[in-house]
């Protein structure tokens, strides 16, 4: 066994060393840590991954019928799922959307922003080591090598199981649809490919290899596959990664 490739020697950080801790207390995130009064459970996740979705801020939003809209789904929700969304939860995110909806630059930002955040919050209740916008070393040494040239991307969230040594990459779209033919979006791909070459070299005490599953999570349904070239992905939807 190469013990140069044992995976003790695999070193994985965040590249901000508060990263978890500054997504988490963002502006709007942070009202669901308030001396928990406003409480996130899968039926406020729903509800805001409904909201990003269908919200068509082109359009001239008038508050009475962006607040109609978000009570109209509330009451669907509930009704589905059995449950209440606490009357102060509800308040809160018909005012942030609606000041979100009057600036479209900040409304795509939030919507991003927000996968990311839901991505972690339905992730963390795994016993798994979960990392934001990692970097990977071998030692002390970056496992990118200064020549590729998608060196300077990251994967929004990497869950790393330190019992079997497997490595799940989640990359968040919030529109996978409309940036799948992106460059940028390509660029992600090779460097998620890239790196899985270099985890996969690694061997546990078992003489077994890393296993590394790539995941792209949006808000809305793939429909548009992949480019062509781009193998052993799996395309999701947020929500269903709630009930796997």
């Amino acid at each position: 066994m190469n013990r140069n490739k044992h995976v003790k020697n695999l070193k994985i950080y965040n590249k901000k060393h508060k990263s978890f801790y500054n997504l988490k207390y963002k502006w709007f995130f942070g009202f669901f840590n308030y001396r928990g009064k406003i409480y996130i459970n899968d039926s406020v996740i729903e509800l805001l991954t409904i909201l990003v979705r269908d919200i068509n801020i082109h359009d001239n939003i008038k508050k009475e019928e962006l607040y109609d809209f978000i009570k109209d789904n509330v009451e669907l929700i509930e009704l589905q799922r059995d449950t209440k969304i606490k009357k102060i939860t509800v308040n809160k995110i018909s005012n942030e959307i609606y000041k979100l909806s009057q600036n479209k630059k900040e409304f795509f930002k939030f919507r991003g922003d927000l996968l990311e955040y839901l991505t972690v919050y339905i992730l963390k209740t795994n016993k798994n080591s979960l990392y934001h916008e990692p970097v990977f070393y071998h030692k002390r040494k970056n496992l990118i090598t200064k020549n590729f040239k998608g060196k300077d991307c990251l994967v929004d969230v990497v869950e790393y199981n330190q019992r079997d040594y497997n490595i799940n990459f989640f990359e968040c779209k919030a529109n996978y649809n409309n940036a799948v033919r992106s460059k940028q979006f390509r660029k992600k791909l090779d460097y998620m490919d890239y790196v899985e070459s270099k985890l996969t070299k690694y061997k546990n005490n078992d003489e077994e290899y890393i296993k590394v599953e790539k995941n792209i999570l949006s808000i809305v349904d793939p429909i548009k596959p992949l480019p062509k070239g781009y193998q052993n992905y799996s395309v999701k939807n947020l929500i269903s990664i709630m009930v796997s």
